[in-house]
């Protein structure tokens, strides 16, 4: 099964319909040999505290994919992008056993080299 889950960034696609879409992310639940699998992917989010519900009530996961990137300067990108203690922190959150980074190293978007999160 394939659940939508909140997630919290902006939105736009055009100059006038900035933040008129909903952001989420895909819990993805399967049984395989009898065992439940569970697999959050989180899509572009920054920290809120819904998380913590997320965690709560779809957790624990087997695996997340937990964006990290584009987080300099914090006063400007921390609604929409989690630097790396956020992601930790998120993980935490989420109640996810395993987790991989996604969307870092890809290309410069903001101020911190884009190699930063995989050398802290």
């Amino acid at each position: 099964s394939i659940t939508s889950l909140p997630m919290m960034h902006w939105s736009n696609r055009v100059m006038w319909d900035l933040d008129k879409s909903l952001w989420c992310g895909y819990s993805i639940q399967s049984t395989i040999n009898n065992s439940c699998r569970k697999f959050l992917f989180t899509g572009d989010t920054g920290w809120f505290d819904g998380l913590n519900d997320i965690g709560k009530r779809y957790g624990p996961f087997d695996l997340a994919a937990i964006p990290i990137g584009a987080y300099h300067p914090r006063r400007l990108m921390k609604s929409s992008h989690m630097n790396p203690e956020e992601a930790v922190r998120m993980m935490h959150a989420v109640r996810a056993c395993k987790a991989f980074p996604i969307h870092w190293g890809s290309f410069p978007l903001t101020l911190e080299p884009v190699l930063e999160p995989r050398d802290l």
